[in-house]
């Protein structure tokens, strides 16, 4: 008798210890969502769709035997509870590891198209260094912002838009006092990345395609909204809305980025000639990410056949490798593309550039000629 009790006090105290584990781990998912220290990708995913009734039911059901087991593969109460408390999913093993070994969060990452020695060892590399050296970068400025040359054809439709939300981003061989890859960085349109933006906004002027060119400060302007580099897309979602307010006429929005490798990855002879060469990069945490995809592929695909491994490929990123929308909701017709490295040469941005208007060139006619633009 005195050990059935005993049985039966223990299963009580068990099921008042879940009880309170399960609760603790609920007010610490509550709390850690009011602090924003959740995974952001994990709660788009789970909040997609939701349904308050099917929540309720799938809650007991999944939590209680008695009731029909839900769906194959479905998220149990105290399953979403854990991986909301710790950020950690229980039958996915990358979810603890990515945070415990370097590099390793690089698998969540899907290459697309993978060009010419593309793989999960040379991805690109964001650069976002902090504000204070942006800010007291020593290359000469000029005159503020200089103006573009004036277009060839001031009169044709603006159909591109060029932009770039790290315009700090420079190359060794334009800065005389750069020696290492973190100093690649200036101030100067017509040394950094901005510069690639004006020859090509130029060469699709030249190839009868209308292009309107941003050439914003953007660290600048993030100092004096009070933000940081990590918040550049922010800020550039902001110029971006302003430009199609302004130019309905916009139809393919580009972002220009310097990766941060160095030449044996960013670099390529075709014909003899060098070339910086080219990544795509399409955020894929948003609904529509799959007509961008289709976009970016169609320029590698144009891009290959005519400068044959110009192109490093075509790259899917989610928030767990950074920005995972970069503006690209805002258009069915949006791209972030890495033009070379910090040892490309002024020569090497401009033909890729050159190239890389040909291939927007030739897929604006055709989606105009089909009806599609």
């Amino acid at each position: 008798m005195m050990l059935g009790q005993l049985r039966w006090y223990s299963k009580k105290i068990m099921m008042i210890v879940v009880m309170i584990l399960f609760f603790f781990m609920l007010a610490s998912s509550i709390s850690g969502l009011a602090a924003n220290k959740i995974s952001s990708e994990y709660m788009s995913s789970l909040l997609k769709n939701i349904n308050a009734s099917e929540l309720y039911a799938h809650s007991f059901m999944s939590e209680n035997h008695a009731f029909p087991a839900p769906e194959e593969g479905s998220t149990s109460l105290s399953q979403m509870s854990f991986m909301m408390a710790t950020n950690v999913k229980p039958y996915d093993i990358r979810s603890l590891l990515g945070r415990e070994l370097p590099g390793f969060a690089n698998f969540d990452t899907k290459i697309q198209i993978a060009g010419k020695g593309s793989n999960f060892t040379n991805l690109p590399v964001e650069s976002n260094p902090p504000m204070d050296v942006l800010l007291n970068d020593e290359e000469p400025t000029g005159s503020g912002n200089p103006a573009a040359n004036p277009p060839a054809h001031p009169n044709l439709e603006k159909v591109v838009y060029i932009y770039h939300s790290h315009s700090w981003e420079s190359f060794l061989p334009l800065l005389p006092n750069a020696k290492k890859p973190n100093d690649a960085v200036s101030s100067n349109p017509d040394l950094n990345i901005i510069s690639a933006g004006t020859t090509l906004a130029d060469a699709l002027d030249q190839n009868g395609i209308g292009a309107e060119h941003d050439r914003d400060n953007m660290a600048e302007k993030l100092h004096g909204k009070g933000l940081t580099t990590n918040q550049s897309y922010q800020l550039s979602r902001s110029v971006v809305q302003e430009a199609m307010a302004d130019e309905k006429s916009l139809k393919m929005f580009i972002d220009l980025h310097r990766d941060s490798l160095r030449r044996e990855d960013t670099t390529i002879a075709i014909n003899d000639k060098s070339y910086a060469r080219l990544y795509f990069i399409v955020g894929e945490e948003h609904k529509s990410y799959k007509e961008n995809l289709a976009f970016a592929e169609k320029l590698h695909t144009y891009l290959e056949a005519h400068y044959p491994g110009l192109s490093r490929g075509v790259l899917l990123k989610n928030k767990s490798m950074g920005d995972g929308v970069y503006n690209q909701d805002l258009s069915s017709r949006s791209m972030l593309v890495e033009v070379g490295g910090v040892d490309n040469n002024r020569a090497e941005l401009d033909r890729s550039m050159e190239a890389l208007a040909e291939a927007l060139e030739n897929y604006y006619w055709s989606q105009k000629n089909a009806g599609q633009i």
